[in-house]
């Protein structure tokens, strides 16, 4: 009947991520993971959702913490441990500044 459907859920929950936090792919995958979906429906969701996006959720990040780190390698620093890819991090950084 449907009551229980991983994949509405896990889209559902992806949408909700985007429009609220700033997180990283690993995280969201993390926190997927966390409530028992699959890691086929993790992965399938992720790439069809197009409310999603990294970069979207970089850029917005960096705008929020940018002010709070007064050296860039801190930043950068803080960025990975929440996820991010060094390489998209200083993509973003070096097409902001």
């Amino acid at each position: 009947r449907g009551y229980l459907d991983d994949a509405k859920f896990a889209a559902t929950f992806v949408r909700s991520l985007a429009a609220n936090k700033s997180q990283s792919k690993r995280q969201v995958q993390l926190a997927l993971r966390k409530k028992g979906i699959s890691s086929e429906i993790i992965d399938q969701v992720i790439a069809n959702t197009t409310e999603y996006s990294e970069v979207a959720a970089l850029k917005k990040l960096i705008a929020k913490k940018s002010n709070h780190y007064d050296d860039q390698q801190k930043l950068i620093a803080y960025l990975v441990k929440r996820g991010f890819r060094y390489d998209d991090i200083k993509n973003t950084l070096d097409t902001e500044v």
